[in-house]
């Protein structure tokens, strides 16, 4: 269940990005779910293997919905920097 929300709280930060921060509109809005989708996944096992506290697997992990956010966002940026430094953005 967390890696699925993991990949739904990445897809929803990849559709805020896209919709309100206005990040890698050049490339789609398909293109900035998905990379918010791998962002969520990658931040909530990163959240499942740091945690001290050992949690059932059916059970809401705070801790990792933030991590899979920030994470999320972080690849939203540097994909972003990365289309921008190759001359795609205006």
């Amino acid at each position: 269940m967390n890696l699925g929300l993991g990949l739904l709280i990445g897809s929803l930060t990849g559709w805020l990005a896209f919709s309100l921060l206005r990040l890698n509109v050049e490339h789609g809005l398909r293109t900035s779910l998905f990379i918010g989708l791998i962002g969520g996944g990658i931040g909530m096992q990163f959240a499942q293997m740091s945690s001290s506290a050992p949690g059932a697997n059916d059970q809401l992990n705070v801790f990792g919905v933030v991590i899979a956010a920030a994470t999320a966002g972080a690849c939203l940026i540097i994909a972003n920097m990365v289309a921008s430094r190759r001359g795609r953005r205006g």
